[in-house]
């Protein structure tokens, strides 16, 4: 999915709430969706309603309205236990834009004593190198906020707002490293069309090989199997004659086929037509 901009101005609890007051909606405008959810109001809503459209929770239609997808009825009508978990782990590798970000900056790791964490800082910097969303700094700041609070829903660490000298952050649990490598595995595993196309390309080069040997293998008197087989030299007119006098009993005939290949420049040459005729004649 691409995205000309990222979630922000959005909580993952405002999203949540979304999800479980407008549930069973279908086709709904954006204003009959805000005057259900009484609690989000103005561009909060307008916010709100954009990343969960980014992240799947909702979709909408060429003509403005929206409807709740199955991820979004899975929240709103409440996951079982480990299983919101699941969904945003889902999104992070779904999200185009999320799952570069994570890959690119999800090893940028700050350490406090035995805590490690992720800043916003660091996130924010990162967006504004990779990626060109044409948007202002407060705007990236939030977004790299949301981003942090959708790996905290993931389950991934601890979302902290900055409080004195430390920084807006996500404090890392033990699943964080391995679920960042996993994303590292996916990206570097490559296009499945390219994979195929690899492997065709590779059986076709294989197969020319094989081809090469063989013609070489012919050249060179060689069979399939490796033996060299060298064919025996014909006999001559004359040989073949002997071997037939020889093999006859006497006062039996000898019949001798010769086959004589004459161009078709000499074939009504002189020499040629007396040549037939003192055969024949024989």
């Amino acid at each position: 999915m691409a995205i000309n901009k990222p979630p922000y101005d959005a909580t993952v609890e405002n999203i949540r709430m979304l999800c479980e007051e407008c549930r069973d909606v279908s086709k709904s405008g954006d204003e009959e969706l805000e005057e259900i959810v009484d609690d989000l109001e103005g561009s909060t809503f307008n916010r709100n309603l954009e990343a969960a459209v980014l992240l799947g929770f909702f979709e909408e239609d060429e003509n403005g309205k929206y409807t709740p997808t199955k991820r979004g009825k899975m929240i709103g009508y409440g996951p079982d236990e480990g299983q919101e978990t699941d969904i945003f782990r889902e999104i992070i590798r779904e999200n185009e834009f999320y799952n570069e970000l994570l890959e690119i900056v999800g090893n940028e790791l700050d350490e406090s004593g035995e805590k490690r964490y992720l800043t916003r800082d660091k996130v924010m910097r990162q967006i504004g190198i990779n990626f060109d969303f044409g948007v202002g700094d407060r705007t990236i700041e939030s977004a790299s906020g949301v981003f942090l609070k959708v790996l905290d829903a993931a389950g991934l660490g601890t979302y902290k707002r900055g409080q004195g000298s430390y920084p807006t952050r996500l404090e890392i649990n033990d699943e964080y490293t391995g679920f960042v490598e996993s994303i590292s595995a996916d990206g570097k595993s490559g296009d499945p069309d390219n994979s195929e196309e690899e492997k065709d390309d590779s059986a076709k080069q294989t197969e020319l090989s094989q081809i090469d040997e063989d013609i070489d293998g012919a050249m060179n008197g060689e069979s399939k199997n490796g033996n060299s087989e060298q064919s025996e030299p014909s006999e001559s007119v004359e040989e073949v004659v002997e071997k037939e006098i020889v093999d006859t009993p006497a006062g039996e005939s000898i019949e001798v086929q010769v086959n004589i290949e004459v161009s078709s420049t000499d074939w009504e040459s002189e020499e040629v037509i007396k040549f037939i005729e003192a055969i024949q004649s024989e």
